[in-house]
């Protein structure tokens, strides 16, 4: 029996796993963490919202098959205004 339990909890684990990651944010400080612990497959939603004099920097490393995602919760609904700026890097 221990051993159909283990395997069962391996499969649900492999299974967990392979899903993509959604994460949503609501400022900066949460965007650069979310960011900071991407993996490939996450999806980062930014809140609908004016993001004012908004310095953001963004470095991931994703896979062809497994791209992060940065994406606005719904469109046109995220603004980026004042100071504000975007710095997008990373690999694939």
């Amino acid at each position: 029996m221990p051993k159909i339990l283990s395997s069962l909890l391996a499969i649900i684990f492999s299974v967990t796993c392979s899903f993509a990651q959604n994460i949503l944010v609501s400022n900066p400080s949460q965007l650069q963490e979310a960011v900071s612990n991407a993996k490939p497959g996450t999806i980062i939603t930014l809140e609908n919202k004016e993001w004012k004099n908004a310095e953001i920097t963004i470095r991931g490393k994703g896979t062809k098959e497994k791209p992060i995602i940065i994406q606005a919760q719904s469109p046109g609904l995220v603004i980026i205004s004042g100071k504000s700026f975007l710095k997008i890097a990373g690999e694939h």
